[in-house]
């Protein structure tokens, strides 16, 4: 998910003296997608924590204001309302491959890839049911994915300016497939031993409640990153971004 963010981020210390420990891709070269698949894995390890004097914002944790689920379908209907949220563990992402495609009007990137563990961290409210038991609750929470599957697309479109050329992101899409997601609610029910039991039904149900959750995980993704290489995407020409 966050890897094509680092691609931009990536292409935008180029155009301000990349840091020798960070690889470049020519644009022309045969070999383009392999080179990125490894630039990109090890930027991730030197991007971490950003990179002040470049103004790069940490990715660990990601942070996101907000998100809101309504209810869902079938034995769980619950809305659940997300604050201060805080991602970690995208950088620890393991790249499959990469692979882009430029037909001279618009550019596409594509990326595979798995991320071990995935912890969602932050303050919720939640109210509904689960096999037709009352749940509510708020307080903070911790979410679990495990052996994640990432799949993010990004499209952006080339266009000139005084002359110059530049791409603009129209589309940045993220798609996220657990293996597995634990939840741990704190405070349901006041924190009594009818919590802790729900917390272990909710649990069983987590392919359910997952469903619901996660079209705003990979919303909140995208947007993220949309705006993070927009703003170095719209400033940097593309030859500047990737040599020819």
């Amino acid at each position: 998910m966050a890897a094509y963010g680092i691609i931009f981020l990536l292409s935008f210390a180029a155009s301000l003296n990349l840091p020798p420990e960070f690889k470049r891709c020519r644009f022309t070269d045969k070999r383009r997608d392999e080179c990125l698949k490894d630039a990109i894995q090890d930027a991730l390890i030197l991007l971490r924590n950003g990179l002040r004097e470049f103004n790069f914002p940490k990715l660990e944790p990601i942070e996101v204001e907000g998100m809101t689920i309504g209810n869902g379908n079938g034995t769980v209907h619950l809305d659940q309302y997300y604050k201060n949220v805080k991602i970690y563990g995208i950088t620890e992402v393991k790249i499959d491959n990469v692979r882009t495609e430029d037909d001279g009007n618009i550019m596409k990137l594509f990326l595979n890839g798995t991320i071990p563990e995935v912890r969602m961290m932050a303050n919720y409210d939640i109210t509904g049911k689960v096999l037709l038991i009352p749940i509510h609750g708020s307080g903070k929470c911790t979410i679990k994915l495990s052996n994640v599957f990432c799949s993010p697309a990004v499209i952006a479109e080339h266009y000139d300016a005084n002359g110059i050329g530049y791409s603009k992101v129209q589309q940045f899409i993220t798609t996220t497939i657990p293996e597995k997601v634990e939840f741990d609610f704190e405070n349901l029910f006041g924190g009594n031993d009818i919590g802790k039991e729900i917390n272990k039904l909710i649990n069983q149900e987590w392919e359910i409640i997952f469903h619901d959750l996660r079209p705003a995980i990979e919303t909140a993704l995208g947007a993220i990153f949309k705006d993070i290489t927009n703003i170095i995407y719209t400033k940097v020409p593309f030859n500047d971004l990737f040599p020819q």
